[in-house]
């Protein structure tokens, strides 16, 4: 953008010329962070500087376009090694360099291993009166430490 101006002064008038650009930026987020097991739903938030009023998102995986035109991109098929990052389009009239790619996220897959829980249930207290179920107190324990759960329905 250049900016030109007059400024009246004592000995008559003095004109600026300015140019100003401002830089348009995107960084991105991710929630859950760190490593994932395979199959979990991860969600990428872009956060953009100077994007003007309706900047344009094309979200990338591995350098392959993915997601809509959005702040946000999930994605629960990702890979070990997976590369994520944001292209940002700016709408701002002072923006220069167009259009600005965030901050790469590599993705960390481990194995996550499956636990299994063979839980007795015991009931505490079963009641029926009046034609319909009373709640019922129902524990929960691992056969393998010694700590409970609890539930109390109702």
């Amino acid at each position: 953008m250049r900016i030109v101006f007059q400024e009246a002064g004592f000995f008559g008038n003095n004109y600026h010329d300015s140019e100003s650009e401002c830089n348009g930026s995107v960084s991105i987020a991710v929630a859950p962070s760190g490593a994932i097991c395979a199959g979990t739903n991860v969600t990428f938030t872009a956060t953009p500087t100077n994007g003007g009023s309706t900047p344009s998102y094309q979200w990338k995986k591995n350098g392959t376009n993915v997601g809509t035109n959005s702040t946000t991109y999930s994605d629960n098929a990702l890979s070990n090694g997976d590369s994520i990052r944001c292209v940002m389009t700016s709408n701002a009239a002072c923006v220069g360099e167009n259009p600005a790619t965030s901050n790469a996220l590599v993705i960390t897959v481990t194995a996550c291993d499956q636990v299994t829980l063979n839980l007795r249930i015991f009931i505490e207290g079963f009641y029926l009166g009046n034609d319909s179920m009373q709640p019922v107190a129902l524990q929960c324990r691992d056969e393998h430490r010694s700590n409970s759960l609890r539930f109390h329905p109702g």
